[in-house]
């Protein structure tokens, strides 16, 4: 909610500062609705606004893209760790570790990811093997 709100009000401010600075200024948006649709008037302000708003939009369109680009990394950077086991840390293999430093740190993100679900698929398996259990004594 906080980024579309961030993202429109950046927009908003980038089409009136296009307007602030563009001859004609604010009056473009009347003219455009409501003036003649002939004329140097009326061509400066059709040019004033569709310049504001095309670059209002590039401003929404990158400030979304920026806001959802934050999410992604804050949501990878508080998925709690899996547990360490032997009290090493979690490397990837040597076959993979090959290539740039942010490429292994992903792999080790990955690494740590498919620790932590396979450690969880067996506590899923336990715990249906348990209620399977259950069932059976109930019958």
């Amino acid at each position: 909610m906080k980024k579309s709100v961030v993202a429109l009000v950046g927009a908003a401010a980038v089409f009136l500062a296009v307007l602030l600075v563009t001859p004609p200024g604010f009056t473009a948006i009347g003219e455009v609705l409501v003036g003649t649709s002939r004329g140097p008037n009326a061509e400066g302000a059709a040019y004033a606004v569709g310049a504001a708003a095309t670059l209002a939009l590039l401003a929404l369109l990158g400030l979304a893209a920026v806001g959802l680009g934050i999410d992604a990394l804050r949501r990878m950077t508080t998925l709690p760790h899996p547990e360490r086991t032997e009290g090493s840390p979690v490397d990837p293999s040597p076959e993979r570790s090959e290539g740039s430093a942010s490429g292994r740190s992903l792999l080790t993100f990955v690494g740590q990811l498919e620790k932590r679900l396979q450690g969880r698929r067996l506590d899923l398996q336990e715990r249906l093997d348990a209620a399977e259990e259950q069932s059976h004594e109930l019958q």
